[in-house]
């Protein structure tokens, strides 16, 4: 699985996977007084390569170490070409962007700050994961107009609503951007937010408009126990496992670690497709899940077993909806 880059794509992934930043920072010094404008390579080339190494990473293409390698080379480049950003011609507003709670994919954040500081924002970035109290307490000092939210991986939108529902105690907006949302505004509508910043949308269009202030949403109570029970209901589906897959008496302490990793991802999705109310979130992550395990050697009727037995542990919790959409995924996965 992988993404044609072109030439100047390739060569620039080529630097960054050596890990060393100042090659690549040379690199796109060079381009930008070639003439290439900051905005697109900020979104026309650093955007796709950073997709192309995760990919190389759920392809097992890459190691984790090899994958935060080029992240950091990235970050540091971007940090270098905030340093020759020319004075943006207008004065915008005031913002501060924050990753939400759980997030800790920061640079697509990192990209969507100096694209607005490019077009004569002022922003403050508050980084990775940050709790939603302490944004709350940050925001409430600062003199910014509004938030801006960046959630990359849906499982962490309940941070986001978390997030949301602590600047609408403020009285202000909170914008939703990120792939976590989804493709359309349907999401960051649900959660509360005050906007959405889509794959394809301006920033600056979307912030210049009228903003209402976000809205607090309670998460749904099935949504709220599966994250808080979250811990006990994987132990039982390790202990059912344990009980119908005599191989795990062989697994090795790290075989059993991811084990119970995919468990916790498994029913973290389940919680956040219910709470937004989109089971098409689920089925995306089983099908990612199943490509990621199958690039490691993991048959799918491995994932398809996984299913069933959390459908099992769910419906003897009385919570038989999500057990459901755990069965029907096991059944596509057989199927295909």
């Amino acid at each position: 699985m992988s993404m044609v880059l072109d030439d100047t794509g390739q060569r620039f992934l080529d630097l960054e996977a050596t890990g060393r930043p100042r090659a690549a920072i040379d690199y796109a010094l060079e381009l930008t007084a070639g003439g290439m404008p900051m905005e697109e390579l900020i979104t026309g080339l650093l955007g796709p390569i950073q997709h192309q190494v995760g990919l190389l990473w759920q392809s097992n293409h890459w190691t984790a170490a090899q994958e935060h390698a080029a992240t950091s080379v990235i970050d540091g480049v971007l940090g270098a070409l905030a340093l020759g950003f020319p004075p943006a011609a207008v004065a915008r507003g005031s913002v501060l962007v924050a990753c939400v709670e759980g997030e800790y994919h920061s640079v697509p954040a990192r990209m969507g700050v100096e694209r607005l500081r490019l077009d004569g924002w002022d922003v403050a970035f508050l980084g990775a994961s940050l709790p939603a109290a302490d944004l709350q307490s940050f925001a409430a000092r600062s003199e910014a107009d509004c938030v801006v939210l960046s959630c990359t991986v849906p499982l962490f939108l309940p941070g986001a609503a978390r997030s949301i529902a602590a600047v609408a105690d403020l009285g202000m907006p909170a914008v939703a951007a990120g792939a976590g949302f989804g493709a359309a505004s349907r999401r960051s509508e649900r959660l509360g937010a005050s906007g959405w910043i889509g794959p394809a949308a301006d920033p600056t269009e979307v912030l210049s408009g009228p903003l209402r202030a976000a809205r607090a949403v309670q998460p749904d109570a099935l949504a709220a126990e599966l994250e808080l029970r979250g811990a006990e209901i994987v132990a039982a589906c390790m202990d059912e496992m344990f009980a119908r897959i005599p191989a795990m008496s062989t697994y090795t302490s790290r075989q059993l670690a991811h084990t119970r990793a995919d468990l916790a991802y498994i029913l973290g999705y389940l919680g956040v497709a219910h709470d937004v109310d989109e089971t098409e979130l689920f089925d995306d992550f089983i099908a990612w899940l199943a490509d990621v395990l199958a690039s490691r050697n993991v048959p799918v009727g491995v994932l398809a077993e996984s299913l069933d037995i959390v459908a099992v542990v769910l419906e003897r919790a009385s919570h038989s909806a999500p057990g459901n959409v755990c069965k029907l995924a096991a059944q596509r996965l057989r199927a295909d």
